[in-house]
């Protein structure tokens, strides 16, 4: 059986605290993350998909 997360792409990973240092850099690791989650977010929508669904389907959130 198909997971409705499967028909869509992977989210990006959230980077690990440790690889974020701390000295305001711009941009910033955490800013290449929330630019790639709204990529995705947009992906998934255009797909016809709900990102939040569909992290809650991948045990994400």
């Amino acid at each position: 059986m198909t997971s409705p997360s499967d028909s869509f792409p992977a989210p990006p990973n959230e980077p690990e605290e440790y690889l974020c240092c701390h000295r305001h850099c711009s941009p910033c690791i955490k800013d290449y993350y929330r630019e790639a989650l709204a990529r995705w977010e947009i992906a998934v929508r255009d797909a016809g998909g709900d990102p939040e669904a569909v992290l809650k389907a991948m045990g994400r959130s």
